[in-house]
């Protein structure tokens, strides 16, 4: 049965705000969701969390608490969820939405609020392992396709290449030490989604992304002014697309250790693109270069 809170001041309200704070979330292991959508894709996850039903991704999550405005309208769809969160066990609590609205942090919020536990599974020393028998597998479909983002600053940015990445077929993304917080309000809405079905490693160092060739990747990188165009590179061999920072582009160190540099060739005065923008040409590249390939 669904419990009530009646007061701002409520322990859980509280704890729930501090995970706000980036800081607060990474030491707890938790984040908070909004929204139906979201809400309706952790009870997937963490259906498949407790059936073990992939061993390659990088976390696990459990939505362990709900918080539902006592104005949410009871529809069908809401109705579904509830039941799914009876069958998952998450505990549900009831608030008015002036208590809501101190948790969320959309101005609009939608009337359901969550938390959700995130447990990591492997280091990035197994991750290289299971790269490294990925490369052996002689009935693999396809090689593996791993994206490196450096250091990505704007949450749109970073949700909208974590959901661009599970529709082009990643196999995992790796951030870098200083990259925008992909558990944030701002990420999570941005990737619709995706944060619970990509395979995700954070805090990366370079040193680590280097040792991606050394499992057999070839690392390709993007750079504005070189000659070769991203559509001559062969994107169908094991791959890693690195992408930098939105104002000074990628580690130089990453640059001089890729394999390959390309640039997007740009018509008219434009000098750059978006980073995400780019993202999604050079991925979808190599899904294309991949599916007339294998």
């Amino acid at each position: 049965m669904e419990q009530r809170i009646t007061s701002r001041h409520n322990s859980l309200v509280k704890y729930v705000r501090a995970l706000s704070q980036r800081k607060f979330r990474e030491q707890e292991g938790r984040f908070v969701i909004e929204g139906v959508r979201l809400l309706e894709e952790a009870v997937k996850a963490t259906a498949k969390t407790a059936a073990k039903v992939s061993a390659r991704t990088t976390a696990q999550f459990t939505l362990e608490t709900v918080f539902v405005s006592s104005e949410l309208v009871q529809t069908q769809r809401i109705y579904n969820l509830f039941r799914e969160l009876r069958k998952i066990g998450s505990k549900v609590y009831t608030v008015p939405p002036r208590v809501l609205e101190v948790m969320a942090e959309t101005v609009s919020p939608q009337g359901i609020v969550g938390v959700v536990r995130r447990a990591k599974t492997s280091e990035t020393a197994n991750r290289l392992t299971d790269l490294t028998q990925l490369l052996r597998q002689s009935n693999k479909t396809l090689p593996p396709l791993i994206l490196v983002l450096d250091r990505i600053q704007d949450p749109g940015n970073l949700g909208t290449l974590l959901r661009t990445a599970e529709a082009a077929g990643v196999d995992e993304v790796w951030l870098t030490r200083g990259t925008v917080d992909p558990f944030s309000a701002k990420v999570l809405r941005s990737t619709m989604g995706s944060i619970f079905r990509v395979p995700l490693a954070t805090e990366i160092d370079y040193v680590q992304v280097l040792e991606l060739s050394q499992a057999g990747l070839k690392l390709v990188a993007t750079e504005v002014g070189v000659s070769k165009p991203y559509y001559q590179a062969d994107l169908t061999v094991p791959l890693a697309i690195l992408l930098g920072n939105e104002g000074s582009g990628l580690a130089e160190s990453l640059k001089l250790a890729s394999q390959e540099v390309v640039n997007i060739p740009l018509a008219g005065e434009v000098e750059s693109l978006n980073v995400a923008v780019a993202g999604a040409i050079l991925l979808f590249e190599a899904r294309r270069q991949r599916s007339a390939r294998f």
